[in-house]
């Protein structure tokens, strides 16, 4: 039998009271989350949600992971390649008012008077005359300021932006790609130091809980490892969230978030 002193007594309170307070506050971090989710999806918030069972424990390899991506056919490329297409028919309008212009213009018309209120009337004395006209009309542009100028110059500004966004766009969802690799390569390393580092913790603290129950452990001693153990159990479960959030940006800049709903 293990005799407790008053001191001893006083620790273990201490640390209980320690461990209700960090499981009280990670209850309220996780219905926050929830209701975060709740929000982001356009759910209301008092809706009850389940979620499904994690699969982090079953992390143990990298997924497969292309060389490069084909960014080309990513919302954001191909909405920068329509406004490049937009602006370049804007710019040949542009360009069309230095073109002469040649309209066709035709008028028919029926005319008629009477001294008297009776035009619309069917027995009036009202004289009709019919009349018609075509003709053509030649416009030709000649000076108006150097203001078609200065469009054509504008568009040819927008156009250039434009391309420069599209390779800014380019070089942008590559590099996210890039780094996502590199996240979920430095994370799935992480992952298994951190699962040893659980084990071995695991390990120190049986033995030292041993040793307690036979009187040859101070209980210093084995809050400490416990302590010690549920840090890096922690930090494990640390790495574990860190690899499906990289996981999640990896598929996020391969263009495929959507395959997460199925």
């Amino acid at each position: 039998m293990v005799w407790l002193k008053k001191i001893d007594v006083d620790r273990i309170k201490v640390n209980l009271t320690n461990l209700e307070t960090q499981r009280e506050q990670t209850i309220n971090a996780v219905i926050q989350l929830e209701n975060q989710l709740k929000y982001s999806m356009g759910m209301p918030v008092a809706t009850t949600i389940t979620l499904p069972a994690d699969e982090f424990s079953k992390v143990e390899t990298l997924p497969a992971m292309a060389d490069s991506i084909n960014v080309e056919g990513r919302t954001e490329i191909r909405l920068l390649n329509i406004q490049n297409e937009l602006l370049g028919l804007q710019r040949k309008a542009y360009v069309s008012e230095y073109y002469p212009q040649l309209s066709l213009t035709g008028n028919i018309s029926r005319t008629g008077l009477s001294d008297k209120f009776d035009l619309l009337s069917r027995h009036g004395l009202a004289t009709y005359y019919n009349s018609s006209a075509i003709g053509l009309t030649l416009n030709i542009p000649i000076f108006n300021g150097f203001a078609t100028r200065s469009r054509i110059r504008q568009a040819d500004v927008d156009i250039k932006k434009n391309n420069e966004d599209i390779r800014q766009t380019k070089n942008t969802l590559n590099l996210a790609y890039e780094n996502a690799k590199i996240q979920l390569k430095n994370n799935i390393n992480t992952i298994k130091s951190q699962r040893q580092n659980v084990l071995l913790a695991q390990e120190i603290y049986n033995s030292t809980q041993n040793n307690y129950n036979n009187g040859l452990a101070a209980l210093t001693d084995l809050l400490d490892t416990e302590n010690a153990l549920t840090s890096a159990q922690n930090s494990y479960t640390q790495a574990l969230l860190n690899y499906k959030i990289a996981e999640i940006q990896l598929i996020k800049s391969n263009g495929n978030i959507k395959s997460l709903l199925k």
